[in-house]
């Protein structure tokens, strides 16, 4: 799809404008704030291409001595999308549900310094939110692992016996000889 980014925030002319077009793979996790995010700029009004996985951050000054950025994250889609999905949008107080999703997953996928950078840095926050949105593509954050060995042979039996799975201990308990 097909995307300017003065069609997603004003702009006064005075102040500092941009856009810019990044991948999960612009994106450096160990950086600080904005410059975590890699990618390119894309002029004002100029007309860039936005694919599945491709993200554009729209900012621009605002202020009456342009103190402060309004930002949009936009997230591109599937070619027959008539239009990109502002994910947040710095004029408006509801974030997307995909937003909100992140923001409660946050903690449980990423380190605790990479999410104490997130919650700093709305930059980097849409560096990450980009790195969370491949992790879901491919089918979401490995499970954590259970550790079983503070479970006794017996409720291991029984549960493994309810779930109708056949089990029997072995003589040598598993443990191959020398």
């Amino acid at each position: 799809m097909i995307v300017t980014p003065s069609n997603f925030l004003k702009a006064d002319t005075r102040f500092k404008h941009w856009g810019k077009k990044f991948t999960c793979k612009d994106f450096d996790e160990a950086k600080e704030k904005g410059f975590a995010l890699g990618g390119k700029f894309v002029q004002w009004n100029s007309s860039v291409a936005l694919g599945d996985g491709e993200f554009m951050v729209v900012a621009a000054e605002v202020g009456s001595r342009a103190r402060y950025y309004n930002y949009v994250l936009v997230m591109g889609g599937e070619k027959e999308a008539q239009s990109a999905i502002a994910i947040i949008d710095g004029r408006e107080s509801t974030p997307s549900k995909q937003w909100d999703e992140f923001i409660a997953a946050m903690p449980k996928v990423f380190p605790e310094a990479v999410v104490a950078k997130a919650m700093n840095n709305r930059l980097y926050s849409f560096g990450l939110f980009s790195a969370w949105m491949a992790i879901q593509a491919e089918g979401g954050p490995e499970p954590e692992s259970v550790d079983l060995s503070g479970v006794g042979d017996e409720d291991l039996a029984a549960e493994l016996t309810r779930r109708g799975w056949c089990c029997e201990r072995e003589a040598d308990a598993g443990i191959p000889a020398r």
